[in-house]
């Protein structure tokens, strides 16, 4: 019977990129993630801790332990995201030498456009089209438990804008 390398990473997220790690069967995750700002800020911003700071929340799911899906909202551009993580192959012990999980994200922002319109005015998307706002993540995670405190993983990805800003 095939013997799986299980916890190649000790979570589905490292800092800020998704691993090849699936969420267990039936596990509903809520994530908070808070970027830091500046350490130079002093007391004020308590060395970056208050801000700016960027903050996300997302609510991740997996019915089976293969596969998963996620939505989260970032304060960062007012980003909206809906992903589907699947671990296509799963590294063997003594087989298979590493596992193979696809990730596929879309992203929507609400934030108008910084440069042209810093104190709102004209957006620079078309209202009438929301897919202006859209693009899309596909990537492959290849990853390897190398010993009990080392894995790697490469991730190779393709990144779809629909609208590009003229600059």
């Amino acid at each position: 019977e095939k013997e799986y390398v299980t916890a190649t990473f000790k979570s589905t997220r490292n800092i800020n990129f998704h691993t090849s790690e699936v969420l267990g069967k039936r596990c509903l995750d809520f994530r908070i993630q808070h970027r830091f700002g500046s350490l130079s800020s002093g007391t004020i911003n308590a060395w970056g801790i208050d801000g700016p700071a960027t903050l996300m929340l997302s609510l991740e799911y997996s019915p089976n332990g293969r596969w998963m899906v996620g939505i989260s909202r970032c304060t960062q551009d007012k980003m909206a995201e809906g992903f589907f993580k699947w671990k296509i192959i799963r590294q063997v012990k003594r087989g298979f030498p590493f596992s193979i999980t696809y990730f596929g994200g879309v992203y929507n922002t609400f934030a108008l456009d910084p440069l042209l319109s810093p104190q709102g005015g004209p957006e620079f998307y078309n209202p009438a089209h929301i897919s202006d706002r859209m693009s899309f993540v596909n990537q492959l995670i290849i990853a390897c438990k190398i010993t009990p405190w080392l894995s790697m993983q490469v991730a190779p990805a393709y990144v779809h804008y629909n609208l590009v800003g003229t600059g």
